[in-house]
């Protein structure tokens, strides 16, 4: 048994499928890698984290 390359959960691989689906639907299939490159898959469809984060962006204001 090859100690140095265990095998990927296939799990895993689906999840990334499903995943990269996802992103494709989302923002096409050229805008898949310069999303991944930002690194946030943020989702602009939540309020609930929108209105968190324009009440940090205020805290942070008035910290200075």
């Amino acid at each position: 048994m090859n100690k140095l390359s265990p095998r990927p959960d296939p799990r895993d691989s689906q999840r990334k499928i499903q995943e990269s689906g996802y992103l494709e639907q989302r923002y096409g299939r050229i805008g898949i890698p310069a999303v991944a490159a930002a690194g946030s898959l943020k989702k602009p469809d939540d309020p609930e984290r929108e209105q968190r984060r324009r009440v940090l962006q205020v805290l942070a204001r008035f910290e200075d």
